[in-house]
């Protein structure tokens, strides 16, 4: 055995050991003084000034024109020939199509019939009112009365919930705890207020308490009654109500006379109320809306006749025609100067964005310039793919000569902005467990930093972000450009820049 070679081997092994143990010192001894290891020409400082930020949102999507609106065949009228198609471009009031003179006189001839009518029955219609009375409608005993002379009845019904209350079995209820000591069937005393006794049943007896009935003729709703036993025995207290309940109310109208006084015995027939100032009746202002679509439609056909036939109500890109196969009859217009681009935005970004927030939108196809939109609607449906949920967003904004359907658009959703804050270079942030801080001084002979100071943070544009704490304006900070990339600033250990152990000699 060549003992002189063993030894050299061992030589070896401990001199890497060495390395490793010095470089493993060295490397904790740096990251205590913040020292990197970069030159000292990757150093990168910054000074905290004030500026304003901003949040944004950023995606992509195509332009598209605006929603159509539908121009309508009216009914009853036959196209004779259709002069556009899908893709032409309008303007407001080119005819877009004929109509036969046969079918439009018999429109016009049916729709000046049917105002005619409707004059007719608004005639009869127009002194006519609902009965001034309000009527018990059944029979049964009043036991609260809400309206009174000169109250008006939509208040009042609002209010208590309609005019009068009528008992319809002639039964007053109080409900009491349940007890052993009644039966269904068994008569008990009922002592009102007054001192006065009435003779009631016991209706139930259960889960849901002890409930006695007794005359209504009499006892009022909401008094405080006892309940007592043929032999005494108390069974407790309530407050009475109606048995059997029924609310009469109504809807328009002032009341100038009440009719019947509480616990007076009314019959279906019997007048509750005297009404006045109630209008016209529902079937007069029925007939009154008919007949301005009646004339709505009588002035449509009217321009049409003058027209020769149907013209675009405004400027526009026709985007489809009508189609007796597909069973449509109208044109579909999209009216120019407005665009629109979709655009899919993040789960973790969409609770950011809301409707009418502005949106900057690039479109390389139509120049440099940008174009302000705005957010017009969010899908609150998201679709999922890869584990990842989007939702659609629809941004607005006004079209120039240049923007054609299908161009790409960049958008820039502006979610927060805030100005006069203090701002840093967003890659002089390090962290450090739940603590975040910056350097602020630096040893350009020892190439360390210094000064680590912890900050509180505020908005960020990815670039800049608000320092709200722990820094003052014109302080400055330290921090490594390739650190900066990595999004740590911690420092590597020195031997992970080492060649193969075959280096070591």
């Amino acid at each position: 055995m060549n003992h002189k070679k063993k030894k050299s081997g061992l030589k070896r092994i401990l001199i890497a050991a060495v390395v490793i143990l010095a470089a493993a010192v060295l490397f904790f001894v740096r990251s205590r003084q913040g020292t990197a290891r970069h030159t000292a020409e990757d150093m990168r400082s910054a000074t905290a000034q004030i500026g304003d930020v901003v949040t944004t949102v950023s995606a992509s999507g195509a332009l598209q024109m605006a929603a159509p609106e539908d121009v309508t065949v009216p009914e009853g009228v036959e196209l004779d020939e259709i002069l556009v198609e899908k893709g032409d471009h309008v303007r407001k009031g080119d005819l877009l199509a004929t109509v036969t003179a046969d079918s439009l006189r018999s429109a016009l001839a049916d729709v000046k019939d049917q105002i005619s009518a409707a004059d007719s029955g608004m005639e009869q219609l127009v002194n006519a009112s609902e009965s001034v009375y309000i009527k018990a409608g059944v029979e049964g005993r009043v036991k609260a009365i809400y309206g009174a002379e000169g109250d008006a009845v939509s208040d009042v019904a609002l209010e208590y919930g309609g005019l009068l209350l009528l008992s319809l079995d002639g039964k007053m209820a109080v409900t009491l705890p349940g007890s052993d000591q009644a039966a269904v069937g068994d008569s008990v005393t009922v002592t009102r207020p007054d001192g006065s006794a009435k003779t009631g049943t016991v209706l139930k007896n259960g889960a849901g308490g002890l409930v006695v009935t007794l005359t209504d003729n009499g006892p009022e709703l909401g008094e405080q009654v006892a309940v007592t036993t043929s032999d005494g025995t108390e069974l407790g207290s309530g407050t009475l109500a109606v048995n059997a309940p029924m609310m009469v109310t109504g809807y328009r109208g002032v009341i100038t006379d009440v009719l019947v006084t509480e616990n007076n015995y009314v019959y279906a027939s019997t007048n509750l109320f005297k009404l006045t100032a109630l209008g016209h009746t529902p079937e007069y202002e029925e007939q009154l809306a008919q007949r301005q679509e009646l004339a709505d439609r009588l002035a449509e056909l009217l321009l049409l006749e003058r027209n020769g036939g149907i013209t675009a109500p405004f400027d526009g890109a026709v985007q489809s025609v009508p189609d007796s196969g597909l069973g449509t009859n109208s044109f579909a217009l999209s009216p120019d100067g407005d665009m629109t681009v979709t655009v899919e935005v993040d789960e973790l970004d969409v609770l950011s964005i809301q409707k009418g927030q502005e949106a900057n939108v690039t479109v390389t196809a139509a120049g440099d310039g940008s174009y302000i939109g705005a957010v017009a609607a969010i899908d609150p449906f998201g679709s999922s793919a890869g584990g990842v949920t989007k939702y659609s967003v629809e941004i607005a904004l006004p079209g120039s000569e240049e923007m054609l359907p299908g161009m790409n658009a960049s958008v820039e959703i502006v979610v927060d902005q805030k100005e006069g804050c203090l701002l840093i270079p967003e890659d002089a942030l390090n962290q450090s467990g739940a603590v975040t801080f910056v350097y602020t001084s630096y040893d350009p002979e020892t190439d360390t930093y210094g000064g680590e100071t912890e900050v509180t943070t505020g908005l960020s544009d990815g670039v800049r972000v608000e320092i709200t704490g722990g820094l003052t304006q014109g302080a400055a900070v330290y921090y490594r450009y390739a650190e900066a990339n990595a999004g740590t600033g911690e420092i590597a250990a020195p031997w992970q820049n080492m060649g193969p152990w075959g280096n070591f000699n």
